[in-house]
């Protein structure tokens, strides 16, 4: 049974009106503070001079007594429970828990994350006719559950990263860096290649509840392999990254095939002299503009046409293969920036998938590109944790055939409680997907979704 999308959209409405309610009359929250790693006393300095910068009025009177008054309020934010022993330190507080040496030379972190979504009246993104249309469901689950791992042996001479799936049990990343020098460094072990900014940065540290339509069909994904990465000329205007990868190309917690390995290429080009991590949104307020372009380039000859969080599967279309089958090439070039509580990034695709068996040659297209600001840089009377944010994306699964086509536009409300680290979303998207000879069929997604790291 199908309901016309105005009846779903009445009905969505009304599920949605409650949860904006919240996010609109929320009361004046702190400047969301940076997730991840520790914030050194330079950062903070850093992060007062961006509030200076974004409220310089000076406080004074009963405005400064009433500030000092609340100052002196128990702040869950500085939550931490510190063990020593004088050789061994361990702490727990919201970046988890923490065991170092005295000397701070070797330490390793453990954290737990969960991300619960409510999406009505679907999650995932509709590819093909039998997607659209279905009776409406409403969905509220656990989309992701996991326990993280980090540390470092011999200051940042070697560091490791660990991550498990709590709902499936399935290894995700598992990998060790050794630094030998700032602009040559070896990893090893199972990692999501960095191959686009996009599947690279955590979903934890997204802009938007989830990637766009464009991540399925193009991403490189979680392989198994060897890298050789390094930072160029920092600070200066030739700032880069370079990764060289070579990966078993049959995706999460699989080998080699026997058509050899997959080869990842990526140059990044920080051409303003400022580095920038994988972490959307502006959080930080980035007082002088940050910014940078890249290219990467992957190929690649195995039984899978895509790759997943799962490990290796098929592009709509394409059946399963057998060893080899299939011969994969892939470009793509992004843009990011930020500045001001603004931030920017875009990503332009091309695939060739050859299937050594049919002799058949298929061309695909993307590009998504995206935008968020906080407000309330513009406007004091905006929370400064609030951030809103657009994005369009496209993807031709087939070029030069009628009938490939798929759009996305999306908008979300973020609520930043604590950086990434705990913050509350709301997204409404509108999907379509072009037909021959007929009208194009359209979606409308809504979605809220809690995520907290701790």
């Amino acid at each position: 049974m199908r309901q016309t999308n105005a009846e779903r959209g009445r009905t969505a409405l009304r599920h949605s009106k409650s949860l904006l309610l919240v996010l609109l009359i929320l009361p004046g929250l702190p400047l969301p503070a940076q997730s991840g790693k520790p914030v050194s006393r330079r950062e903070n300095a850093q992060e007062k001079e961006a509030v200076t910068a974004a409220d310089p009025t000076p406080q004074s009177g009963t405005a400064a007594g009433t500030e000092a008054r609340r100052k002196k309020k128990w702040d869950w934010r500085k939550f931490k429970i510190v063990i020593t022993d004088g050789k061994v330190r361990t702490t727990y507080s919201r970046k988890g828990l923490q065991i170092e040496g005295a000397d701070g030379r070797h330490g390793v972190r453990l954290r737990w994350r969960l991300q619960s979504r409510y999406a009505y009246p679907f999650d995932k993104d509709p590819r093909k006719d039998a997607d659209f249309g279905l009776v409406a469901a409403n969905k509220y689950f656990l989309r992701r559950a996991r326990i993280k791992s980090d540390g470092h042996f011999f200051g940042d001479f070697l560091k490791y990263k660990y991550e498990q799936s709590l709902l499936s049990g399935k290894l995700l990343n598992f990998y060790a860096d050794v630094k030998i020098r700032d602009w040559f460094r070896i990893r090893g072990g199972q990692w999501k290649s960095v191959f686009t900014r996009e599947r690279f940065t955590s979903s934890g540290k997204q802009q938007f509840i989830e990637r766009s339509i464009v991540n399925r069909p193009f991403t490189v994904d979680r392989q198994a392999g060897v890298s050789v990465f390094g930072h160029l000329m920092p600070g200066t205007r030739g700032d880069s990254w370079y990764y060289f990868e070579v990966l078993t190309g049959t995706g999460r917690g699989n080998g080699f095939d026997d058509d050899g390995p997959m080869l990842v290429a990526r140059y990044q080009w920080n051409f303003l002299g400022r580095d920038l991590g994988f972490s959307s949104s502006d959080l930080e307020y980035h007082r002088a503009p940050a910014a940078s372009v890249a290219v990467a380039a992957a190929r690649n000859r195995s039984r899978f046409t895509r790759f997943s969080g799962g490990g290796g599967g098929q592009l709509t279309g394409f059946e399963p293969g057998a060893p080899g089958q299939y011969s994969l090439k892939q470009l793509q070039g992004e843009f990011f920036l930020k500045y001001r509580g603004l931030s920017i990034q875009n990503e332009n695709h091309w695939k060739n998938v050859y299937d050594n068996v049919n002799r058949t040659s298929t061309d695909l297209r993307g590009s998504y590109a995206q935008a968020g600001y906080f407000p309330h840089y513009a406007w004091k009377r905006i929370p400064r944790a609030i951030e809103i944010g657009y994005r369009y994306g496209y993807v031709d699964r087939n070029v030069g055939v009628p009938g490939t086509l798929t759009q996305e536009h999306s908008i979300v409300l973020n609520v930043f409680l604590e950086g990434h680290d705990n913050k509350l979303s709301f997204d409404v998207g509108r999907l379509s997907l072009a037909r021959v000879g007929q009208p194009d069929l359209y979606e409308y997604r809504y979605r809220f979704q809690w995520d907290v790291s701790f």
